[in-house]
């Protein structure tokens, strides 16, 4: 049976918004089929996150898997690399000077209010709020963003996580990004799956 999806309009778009469940079978190819229209050699792949903290490597081993995978677009953020609240500013200057005319795919943790969302992947079209979960405020970045639901907002939001659950996540999305650049990706057989 397939993944119960969502979409919906956002920002005078149609059907901007897919959530997936990390370990739907599917997950990456509908992922994929959502991203692929968006995706092309200038995007920059800016993973937020930092390797010190299970809650918030998400976005860093997106990043280090992505450049492992050898797919063919500019990435910013890994485990090596990170982009974190410290950095922020920089990166996003430097991604500015270097990066003229790139459309930027943000990919980041995420927490909720509710414990049935834990293990969630959403794409999104508009910019991603990064840090908005531990307090940061930092500036809005991305044409599109990534996130993927690691906890709840409440009783020790970074702790009590699975790095397997965030290993798993990281996985997904690294896969849907690399399938969303395929030419020959065969994603229009899920197109009915998505509910409006």
């Amino acid at each position: 049976m397939p993944d119960k999806l969502t979409a919906r309009k956002a920002g005078g778009y149609r059907n901007t918004t897919l959530t997936v469940r990390a370990e739907g079978e599917e997950a990456a190819r509908q992922l994929a089929f959502m991203m692929k229209r968006h995706l092309d050699k200038k995007t920059l792949v800016l993973c937020v996150g930092t390797d010190i903290c299970i809650a918030d490597c998400l976005g860093p081993l997106v990043g280090s898997l992505l450049k492992k995978r050898r797919v063919p677009l500019s990435v910013i953020g890994s485990l090596e690399e990170p982009v974190h609240a410290v950095n922020f500013q920089q990166r996003i200057a430097e991604i500015k000077q270097h990066y003229i005319g790139y459309r930027i795919l943000a990919v980041d943790a995420a927490l909720t209010k509710r414990r049935s969302r834990i293990g969630s992947i959403s794409f999104e079209l508009g910019g991603l709020l990064p840090g908005i979960g531990a307090g940061n405020m930092l500036e809005p970045v991305g044409d599109m963003h990534i996130t993927g639901i690691v906890n709840t907002k409440f009783i020790t939001p970074f702790m009590d996580i699975r790095l397997s659950l965030v290993m798993q996540m990281a996985d997904v999305i690294a896969r849907a990004i690399e399938l969303a650049r395929q030419p020959d990706v065969a994603c229009a057989d899920i197109a009915s799956e998505i509910v409006v």
